[in-house]
């Protein structure tokens, strides 16, 4: 694809969305189509973008890249950041407490060995899930439904699960979709609690 440059002149960050001019064109563009920036757009950014169709078939921009950082002063963008960095850790230690949790209980001979296979195998559909999802909202391609990514998440991807959304900044806000996730991550944490107590057996 032809890159081209553009500034951010509108840019909702709660819907993270918003419009790029590009000459004398405004593209629409998503939060999906940043490639991994070190914080939130802001308004004024100058971008380096891809255009491609976007989902009614008028012009949008797939993929950007923050080249001249906006010197404006946005309330709140700080806080914004220092949210989803927060977030970004809270997702990766409940991981790797998950994990742990099955260590610990296999090394207790109070978890079956397939069980550490099992969140491994359905962890790595989960994180390619995700990936699959991501690259297909930055080039408008076939999404994969939120109840088909948190169902694999439920079905002992979780960890995965957390680790993508971690890496990939994807799904990470939606506070409906975050919240659905920390839901099934509580419920592996209690199971794995009680599995590596003795208090819960699994054949």
């Amino acid at each position: 694809m032809t890159t081209e440059l553009g500034e951010l002149v509108v840019w909702d960050d709660a819907k993270g969305f918003g419009f790029v001019l590009a000459g004398t064109e405004r593209l629409f563009i998503h939060i999906s189509a940043f490639d991994r920036p070190d914080r939130r757009p802001v308004l004024g950014d100058e971008l380096t973008i891809e255009r491609g169709p976007g989902r009614n078939g008028q012009p949008a921009v797939v993929r950007a890249v923050i080249t001249r950082k906006s010197l404006r002063k946005v309330p709140g963008t700080s806080a914004a950041v220092s949210a989803a960095q927060l977030a970004r850790a809270m997702r990766i230690s409940a991981a790797a407490v998950l994990a742990l949790l099955i260590t610990i209980a296999e090394s207790l001979d109070r978890a079956p060995a397939w069980l550490l296979l099992l969140y491994t195998v359905v962890g790595c559909i989960s994180a390619l899930g995700y990936w699959l999802d991501k690259r297909a909202a930055r080039n408008n391609g076939w999404r994969i439904s939120e109840a088909t990514l948190l169902a694999i998440d439920f079905a002992f991807g979780i960890i995965g699960g957390l680790l993508a959304q971690a890496a990939l900044h994807h799904k990470t806000a939606k506070p409906g979709y975050a919240g659905t996730t920390i839901a099934i991550a509580l419920v592996h944490l209690l199971g794995l609690t009680l599995l590596a107590a003795g208090l819960l057996h699994l054949p």
